[in-house]
């Protein structure tokens, strides 16, 4: 919720700095100030994990809603485990279903998601 009330205020702040006619250092140090914002909240989100799954513990040790192995996660964001049969997992930030690409199955899928538009396309006269 944070987030998106952050990014509210760096939304309208270019078009108040345009209104009041801002000089050139402040749109400079806006623009710092939005990139070093999105990366800080994208760190805080892959270290808490999805729904701050990670900073929660069960008794056993285990996140709380995420049940994946962290050894089977690419940057938190790409999953890659042959020994799980399922197509879709839980994200591990934001919100959502990601491909597990140690299925080939979800390759499979992939491929249809670009082949189809691909071949509609080629099939189209001009």
């Amino acid at each position: 919720m944070l987030l998106i009330l952050v990014c509210e205020y760096f939304i309208v702040l270019p078009a108040a700095f345009s209104l009041l006619q801002a000089p050139i250092l402040v749109v400079r140090i806006w623009g710092v100030t939005l990139i070093v914002t999105l990366v800080a909240f994208i760190v805080i989100l892959m270290r808490s994990g999805q729904g701050g799954a990670r900073l929660m513990k069960s008794a056993n040790g285990m996140p709380v809603g995420d049940r994946t192995a962290d050894d089977c996660w690419i940057g938190g964001m790409i999953y890659v485990n042959r020994k799980d049969p399922a197509l879709l997992v839980e994200k591990r930030m934001g919100i959502g279903w990601t491909l597990n690409f140690g299925n080939p199955g979800s390759w499979l899928l992939l491929l249809a998601i670009v082949a189809i538009p691909v071949l509609f396309r080629m099939g189209v006269p001009h």
